[in-house]
């Protein structure tokens, strides 16, 4: 059962309920919908041109459209990891307005977390072209760590820094 459990909650599709159920109360946030509306986009031209491949309207409009999408599938996937991760910093920005919600904060740090973990690379039945998520959020991570690295770089900072890495990497 452990086993079933801990390979259901990392996949994608398990993932995005849980970020849907996070942006459900409290105050809107426009931000947390562009992720999903990258992927929606991608699934709802992949049906599209399954059911209408040979339909001349698609063939006229839609199907260059779509071949672009598909060559540029990694830049969607960075972009949805890179706004993941620009959420979870708006969301701290937000913690100095009335609308603050520390809870929704933690719980979106473990989502993080478990999209950093994931190494699935379907979601809504659409398979990614490229890598899985885990290879996306390593990335912008990454990224993310370089520019910081001055700041990170401090004495006083580095062992919460590394302990906070360890959590968030599996090493805890």
């Amino acid at each position: 059962m452990k086993a079933w459990l801990a390979s259901f909650v990392n996949t994608n599709n398990f993932q995005y309920c849980v970020f849907c159920f996070l942006f459900t109360n409290g105050q809107p946030i426009f931000m947390a919908l562009a992720p999903l509306m990258i992927h929606c986009a991608y699934q709802w031209m992949t049906i599209v041109d399954k059911q209408f491949g040979t339909n001349r309207l698609w063939e006229k409009f839609g199907k260059d459209l779509y071949a672009k999408a598909q060559l540029n599938m990694e830049v969607a996937l960075i972009l949805c990891a890179s706004l993941e991760i620009g959420l979870w910093l708006f969301l701290m920005i937000e913690m100095i307005t009335p609308a603050r919600n520390p809870l929704r904060i933690i719980l979106y740090l473990n989502f993080l977390r478990l999209r950093y973990r994931c190494t699935d690379n379907t979601v809504l039945r659409m398979k990614f072209t490229s890598y899985n998520t885990k290879f996306y959020h390593e990335q912008i991570w990454n990224q993310l760590g370089e520019k910081l690295a001055p700041v990170l770089n401090f004495k006083f900072i580095q062992p919460g820094f590394q302990f906070v890495k360890k959590w968030f990497t599996g090493g805890y």
